[in-house]
């Protein structure tokens, strides 16, 4: 059985396709970039069956998840579940859908539209399930683009206290901080310039994707949203965003500035996931159990392992757990090994 995977955001469409049977085979994965908000919700389709042209593959049922219905394009999460799912059945016509929903299970298309809020931002259900597979007793830590999940894994088993993105952000499990789209101003009131702790204005002149592509965290070419100026990726154009956020520019501020501004904001962000990732451990009932910890996302080893290793977690990567290509969108190769064990049978993940 073949089984098509979608993470539809609001910002990337992500795709695995999974060959299921004895041993789950993957066999192809994409990211498309579909900024909702910006192209337009009617476009969706049509990002939809560039999805398809890019896996290539023939399939027999089709595994959907979704965070695309938070976006300012719909007016309430029921409305942007509805639309997306009936993008989805006007693109798999003759497929069966399956859709996440919070419980970890998979259901029908009509069932969750009834039960939308349950469907709605359940994504990190299947990074979790995945977790719990590798690592029996440990937290995930996922930071994506836009945010990061922190979800605690006892016995195999999500231990996740809230449900819902509203209940996750107030538990620590959701922290919305990303390794690219955030905000620069939402991290820090002020920044050190010259040795003057200086405000920042409360615009959106720059974004996390600068200070990590200027800290050398990531190249320009994992830099795969668009930047605040809608210019380029080099660490230059980095430079000069970074400068905006004070109202200032790179003739007024050399690059010695600029890199102990970047530093100090990686900083902040830094604490607030160790804060958040902090917070869910002392809930966590036999703390001795949990030891370890799956870093996942773009952010994985420069956000989401420091703040492990500070808490005296020890940190492990999908790759060094599966034979698999580290930089595969690991949400839908998640969804889809969910996906293939639930509608065919339990079985490892191979290549």
């Amino acid at each position: 059985m073949m089984i098509l995977a979608l993470d539809i955001g609001g910002v990337n469409i992500k795709a695995a396709a999974v060959k299921a049977g004895e041993v789950h085979r993957f066999t192809a994965a994409c990211t498309h970039y579909f900024p909702i908000w910006k192209l337009g919700k009617e476009r969706l389709v049509e990002a939809l069956n560039q999805v398809n042209k890019t896996i290539g593959a023939e399939y027999d049922a089709v595994a959907l998840t979704m965070t695309a219905e938070l976006s300012d394009v719909y007016r309430t999460k029921r409305e942007g579940v509805e639309h997306i799912l009936h993008c989805a059945v006007k693109t798999y016509q003759k497929k069966e859908v399956y859709v996440l929903n919070n419980q970890g299970n998979l259901i029908g298309v009509d069932e969750a539209i009834k039960s939308f809020l349950e469907v709605a931002g359940a994504n990190w259900l299947a990074t979790a399930w995945m977790a719990g597979k590798l690592l029996k007793n440990c937290i995930m830590i996922d930071v994506g683009s836009t945010t990061t999940d922190i979800i605690p894994i006892l016995g195999g088993k999500v231990a996740a206290k809230g449900r819902t993105d509203l209940e996750r952000l107030q538990n620590g499990e959701l922290v919305y901080t990303g390794a690219l789209r955030t905000n620069l101003a939402s991290l820090a009131k002020r920044v050190p310039v010259n040795g003057i702790l200086t405000p920042v204005s409360a615009e959106y002149f720059a974004s996390t994707g600068d200070i990590h592509l200027i800290l050398k965290h990531i190249g320009g070419e994992e830099f795969t949203v668009e930047t605040a100026d809608g210019r380029g990726k080099s660490v230059e154009e980095a430079y000069a965003r970074l400068a905006r956020i004070v109202c200032a520019d790179i003739d007024m501020l050399n690059k010695t500035t600029l890199d102990k501004m970047a530093t100090y904001l990686y900083r902040l962000q830094l604490k607030q996931i160790t804060e958040a990732l902090k917070k869910v451990i002392s809930r966590i009932e036999v703390k001795g159990r949990v030891k370890k910890c799956l870093t996942l996302g773009i952010g994985r080893r420069f956000l989401a392992k420091p703040a492990a290793v500070k808490l005296k977690l020890k940190p492990h990567e999908m790759s060094d757990l599966i034979s698999i290509n580290p930089n595969i969108p690991e949400t839908a190769v998640a969804l889809a090994w969910l996906a293939a064990s639930k509608l065919v049978g339990d079985g490892n993940l191979c290549m």
